[in-house]
């Protein structure tokens, strides 16, 4: 056999081996690793910095089975609630980020996954928005999905790949799949050398943005949650996120 095997996009152990422990001797992954499937007590605050917006919002660990992280929203339109991890990606180093999200009642509430070069915002802020007419950006270099049901611009509560390089927002782009309650979805954006990105929605390329970021800018994994149409104790579940990246 050769030393080098080449696999296209995945390998799949099937029958028995699904279960079993598939792998003996020293793995070592070429690419550096994050993954939190979220099975501790509570949120690894050498992990996280979890922020929360107002009154009745929370962000607590579920101890459901496989874990994960509930997301509830508070009782006044707009509140804000932010996670966001170390500030250590960026897009020289090709960073890879994907979570898997529930949303239970997207009618009510707004939900970013991405990339961001702060670990909060403001109480009332998402790091990118879509109210209305109105594409808001409130971190200078962030990249993600947006899902907001106040969103009429592109159709309520669609998936929204979106982006701000150095502050300047680019042009959002639709993946033209419409989130519906209850839909459990993966996300993933990947960072390009160059700072462009693509978006992929459960294993689809569904997006592309140019000017995403500023390629050596410091990122963290954050997601973000708010009230919509004061819709209070709407809840989102994140139950992994993983990010990769190019050793440097």
């Amino acid at each position: 056999m050769s030393h080098v095997v080449r696999v296209g996009k995945e390998i799949e152990f099937v029958n028995d081996a699904e279960h079993a422990a598939n792998i003996s001797g020293s793995m070592l992954e070429k690419r550096v690793h994050f993954s939190d499937n979220f099975t501790q007590e509570a949120i690894n605050a050498d992990v996280w910095t979890s922020t929360v917006g107002g009154s009745g919002d929370s962000i607590a660990i579920d101890e459901t089975p496989g874990g994960s992280l509930l997301f509830t929203t508070g009782t006044v339109d707009n509140d804000a609630s932010h996670l966001g991890g170390a500030i250590i990606w960026d897009a020289v180093t090709e960073s890879v980020l994907e979570a898997r999200v529930t949303i239970y009642d997207v009618s009510q509430s707004a939900v970013f996954v991405g990339f961001s070069d702060a670990k909060s915002e403001a109480a009332t802020l998402l790091a990118i928005g879509y109210q209305g007419n109105t594409f808001t950006t409130t971190a200078t270099d962030v990249v993600g999905f947006i899902i907001d049901a106040d969103s009429s611009t592109i159709a309520a509560s669609t998936a929204i790949l979106a982006g701000s390089k150095n502050g300047t927002d680019a042009t959002p782009v639709s993946s033209g799949i419409v989130w519906a309650d209850g839909e459990t979805k993966d996300l993933r954006i990947e960072l390009n050398a160059d700072g462009s990105a693509n978006g992929y929605i459960d294993g689809v390329g569904v997006g592309y943005i140019a000017d995403a970021v500023t390629a050596a800018t410091p990122l963290c994994a954050t997601v973000q949650v708010q009230t919509r149409d004061a819709g209070s104790g709407e809840t989102i579940r994140l139950h992994r996120i993983d990010v990769w990246a190019n050793q440097t």
